[in-house]
């Protein structure tokens, strides 16, 4: 049996995939989940499946152990004679485990083998086979040159220095004798360290070229790339001093570790942003779900990219409409067909298929011409996405806002009578600031001013209470509203889960880019021109003094109704 062990950290839609694969396995399989802490919902999704499927078992940590830790305490409770060591954004197929034992046994020089790990673009991932690093290799890099040459890819199994933690195989009985991961490091350069006492003792690292697996790598690391940055920069520290700088060599030790800082800091010294995050969406387990088929349109937006790998995942089949499916990157899956649409002219759609419910991300007042349309081809419910604007800036000194917020509420009631005309079922949801990993209009927005000026001018005491709701609890709300038969013909505020000022989100971005709080107050006037100046710059050409006014306005909508109607739950505020 193979022990497949996942450590996660607020990992999102994709852990629900990884698992599925995983358990898709052609080969007799456990799965044990070691979870660091996570609060965005994921590892919930995790414990439901686990009560459906006794392979999985889902181990609660109570506090980021980090990956050494983590890993070490799922291993703990493994029964399998091979484990593999999985990233919980990487996706093996269902033959991947059956093969990879096969070389192992075919190998039993080897103690752990890894794969050609692919990027989301199809290129190989630097680190599913490296050399071990050295103190000139060591110094090259540190001084910005000396990268390692690109590899002729082997014709087959062959031993290799390193391979990458994000898929390894490893033997349990190699484990017990040789040890696990070194527990002082806490993300990075474990995997580095155990390939290097796996050869110490003797054994060889094995690279299967024929075997591929798909990462799309760190959600949760791109939430924190400061702290992550400085992770890696101290566990390199560790590796050097523990296998390289001992004896007389140990001379050289506080040199190498001023020259890893230094590198940090000039890292660290660029402008702090929140990255964004890229979800493209998750091959398809092999499991067929006999689900609905959805129609979504807006399918590239903020919540689209949500929104699709958890339709996903719960086994629906969707066709996803967008202008330009050429550069839409949202990946692929045989139950996912992307389609090229405008809903200016809804005669144009040209797809088959019968969809039972139709998901609207895109504008929400081209819908209501969409509608005769959807209820031809069999849709039964229509989900529509509006704002809050509708009342925030329905009062707005600037004629423009004033203008959105009177067309958003036409374009709702146009929905409405549409719908009724058809005999839809309908449901319109009101968002307030939507949030999303560096991809939104709003908080990447204060991201990038605290980003470069290390300080955020704020006009008054920035007291106006806000609820900044994360794109993928909209996501989780759309599967919730299709599960539920009651409550349609509704419209639903949905805000996020946790109430705070202007001021006080601000404080939370400041610390998420790793940077102490620095908010400077000025006085209107000095903002006035400072808004004047922005927005000549590329990105901030629609801001306004009305916004500048609104951080000192409460802007805060009750999601009670959503709750107690088809359970929506946001999480807390976390950029």
């Amino acid at each position: 049996m193979v022990s497949i062990i996942i450590v996660s950290h607020d990992s999102g839609p994709l852990l629900i995939e990884c698992v599925h694969s995983a358990l898709a396995s052609a080969a007799a399989i456990e799965v044990l989940v070691s979870d660091n802490d996570s609060h965005d919902g994921s590892i919930e999704a995790v414990e439901a499946l686990a009560r459906l499927d006794s392979r999985l078992r889902v181990l609660r940590n109570g506090s980021n152990l980090g990956f050494a830790s983590a890993n070490n305490r799922a291993l703990a409770l493994a029964r399998g004679d091979y484990v593999l060591f999985l990233n919980p954004d990487c996706l093996v197929r269902p033959d991947t485990m059956v093969r990879m034992v096969a070389v192992l046994e075919a190998h039993p020089e080897a103690g752990m083998a890894g794969c050609l790990i692919r990027n989301p673009d199809g290129s190989e991932e630097q680190s599913c086979r490296r050399a071990l690093p050295t103190p000139r290799s060591l110094f090259g890099q540190l001084l910005g040159g000396n990268r390692e040459p690109t590899l002729v890819m082997p014709a087959g199994s062959t031993a290799v220095e390193a391979i990458s933690g994000a898929f390894m195989v490893v033997r349990r009985t190699d484990l017990d004798r040789i040890g696990s991961f070194d527990e002082g490091y806490f993300l990075h350069w474990e995997d580095v360290d155990l390939c290097r006492r796996f050869r110490d003792a003797g054994r060889h690292v094995l690279f299967v070229p024929d075997v591929e697996v798909l990462h799309f790598k760190g959600r949760s690391s791109r939430q924190r790339p400061l702290w992550v940055e400085w992770q890696k920069h101290r566990g390199l520290i560790r590796y050097v001093r523990k296998f390289h700088f001992f004896g007389w060599r140990a001379l050289f030790h506080v040199p190498v570790a001023l020259a890893i800082v230094a590198r940090f800091l000039l890292r660290a010294a660029r402008p702090a942003r929140l990255a964004p995050v890229e979800l493209p969406l998750a091959v398809d387990s092999g499991v067929e779900h006999g689900r609905d088929e959805i129609w979504v349109f807006g399918a590239t937006s903020l919540v689209g990219r949500h929104l699709l790998p958890r339709l996903l995942a719960a086994g629906y089949r969707i066709r996803a409409f967008c202008r330009d499916p050429a550069t839409a990157d949202i990946g692929v899956s045989p139950r996912l067909t992307l389609h090229a649409f405008d809903m200016r002219r809804p005669d144009a759609i040209l797809a088959d298929g019968s969809p039972a419910i139709a998901i609207n991300l895109a504008p929400i007042d081209a819908l209501p011409g969409l509608v005769p349309t959807l209820a031809q081809r069999g849709v039964r419910e229509v989900i529509a996405f509006s704002s809050t604007s509708v009342m925030t800036k329905a009062d707005s000194t600037e004629p423009a806002e004033r203008r959105l917020a009177c067309g958003l509420l036409d374009a709702e009631t146009a929905v409405r009578h549409a719908c009724e005309a058809a005999g839809l079922r309908w449901c319109v949801f009101r968002p307030t600031m939507i949030y999303s990993f560096g991809r939104d209009r709003n908080i990447t927005r204060l991201a990038r001013i605290i980003g470069h000026l290390r300080a955020f001018p704020l006009p008054g005491g920035g007291n106006g209470l806000r609820q900044p709701v994360h794109a993928d609890d909209l996501a989780q709300a759309c599967l919730a509203r299709i599960d539920c038969a009651d409550g349609w013909n509704h419209v639903y505020a949905l805000s996020g889960g946790e109430v705070l000022n202007y001021r006080a989100m601000l404080e939370v971005i400041f610390r998420k880019l790793g940077l102490s709080p620095r908010i400077v107050q000025l006085p209107e006037a000095l903002c006035r021109i400072a808004i004047a100046i922005a927005r000549r710059m590329p990105g901030f050409r629609d801001i306004n003094p009305a916004m500048m006014r609104r951080t000192t306005v409460d802007l805060c909508f009750s999601h009670d109704e959503a709750t107690r109607v088809f359970g929506y739950s946001p999480r807390k505020f976390s950029p």
